[in-house]
Order: C-alpha cells, then sequence, then structure tokens
C-alpha cells in the first residue's frame, strides 16, 4: 500500500463489517475522511464530497484480492441509474480478524458510527 497507512486498510474493513448493510463507496470515502483524521491516519481528501484517489486504489485492490465484493444498485434518479456499494467477504472477515488490533479498530468504528446515529437522532 504505497502511500497509505497499512491501518487504513483493516479501517475500511472494519467499517464495512461494523456498517451492517452495503455501504455505498461515497460513504466509505466520507467516514473515512472523519476517521482518518480523528486517528491521524496518512490519508489525503480532496472536494466537497471527500474523495481519497489513494483510498479509491486500495478499495479497488481490496476487491481484486477478494475481501470486499462490489454491488451495484439501482439509483434514486435516471440521472444515476447504479450506485456501487460494497460488502465484507468471508476473506475480508477473516484478513480483518488475523489483524492484531482487530478489536481495537472494530470499537473505534462502532464509536464514530454510534456517535454518527446520536446526531442523527437529536435532529429528528
Amino acid at each position: 500500500m504505497a502511500g497509505v497507512d497499512a491501518n487504513a486498510r483493516y479501517l475500511v474493513l472494519a467499517l464495512v463489517k461494523s456498517y451492517g448493510k452495503p455501504v455505498e463507496k461515497r460513504a466509505i470515502h466520507t467516514h473515512m475522511q472523519k476517521l482518518a483524521q480523528k486517528l491521524g491516519l496518512e490519508l489525503r481528501f480532496f472536494g466537497e464530497q471527500p474523495f481519497s484517489p489513494e483510498l479509491e486504489r486500495e478499495i479497488e485492490s481490496m476487491v481484486a484480492e477478494g475481501l470486499l465484493k462490489p454491488l451495484f444498485l439501482v439509483g434514486p434518479s435516471y440521472t444515476e441509474l447504479y450506485r456501487e456499494y460494497f460488502v465484507l467477504t468471508e476473506k475480508g472477515a477473516k484478513k480483518l480478524k488475523e489483524f492484531k488490533k482487530a478489536s481495537e479498530i472494530e470499537s473505534v468504528v462502532s464509536e464514530y458510527l454510534a456517535e454518527g446515529e446520536k446526531q442523527v437522532a437529536q435532529l429528528d
């Protein structure tokens, strides 16, 4: 993973696992931007809708290795027919479990997602 902190790969796996349902690619970039800032990971993001070229290459690499499985689901309008989502494969879950800091990373991701749910609930 040239240019990307090795923990970022496991952070993506933990994020997809903890999410509990398929995660849209754009959501992965958004969540990873916030998690990277929180954890001090070396990832550069650009634009209003956060995008990281390094993270994008890493996601493609994880798909090629069989750690993530892409799903193409119908988009909200005719101008966006499909959106790309990802789910964790068995191989990806095994790779995450083998990581020595897996429980620590999963805990951070779970706390982060819970904070987001709390903020959404307060807006309702």
